[in-house]
């Protein structure tokens, strides 16, 4: 019996309910660790994930697709995410630049026809003059 009581001092090997003890409290810590894993996971499945959310959404809004005549660039917009409209309201305004360039490209255009249309009406005065003078130059011989 001193020996046993010697080979367990030496071994470090502990007495009766102390080893009793911790071969019930590992697989309780061990068994544990794996629930409190599964019970994580099993939250963060519920909470992340399978539901979308938004939280500027809402359901049963009238939309409404707006097109204008003309296609342009949006250069400001009258009104606010959320904001109640109504018939006749301006809801953006398009950049007129390319208008403006495209208006005073056609006034050019204008003017340099009245331009061309002028000089033809000079040109047939003086082919008219010259026919005149060639006639009365052919009467004259």
């Amino acid at each position: 019996m001193a020996q046993l009581a010697d080979m367990n001092s030496r071994t470090g090997a502990s007495s009766g309910p102390a080893r009793i003890r911790s071969s019930v409290i590992r697989p309780v810590l061990m068994i544990g660790g794996i629930l409190a894993l599964i019970i994580g996971i099993f939250v963060w499945w519920l909470d992340g994930g399978r539901v979308v959310s938004i939280d500027d959404a809402y359901v049963r809004a009238a939309k409404v697709t707006v097109a204008t005549d003309v296609s342009g660039i949006v250069a400001q917009v009258a009104v606010h995410e959320g904001q109640a409209v109504h018939t006749g309201d301006v809801l953006f305004r398009l950049d007129d630049r390319p208008f403006r360039i495209a208006l005073d490209g056609a006034s050019a255009m204008r003017a340099q026809t009245v331009l061309d249309i002028t000089a033809m009406k000079h040109d047939y005065q003086r082919l008219l003059h010259e026919a005149e003078a060639r006639a009365a130059q052919v009467q004259g011989d």
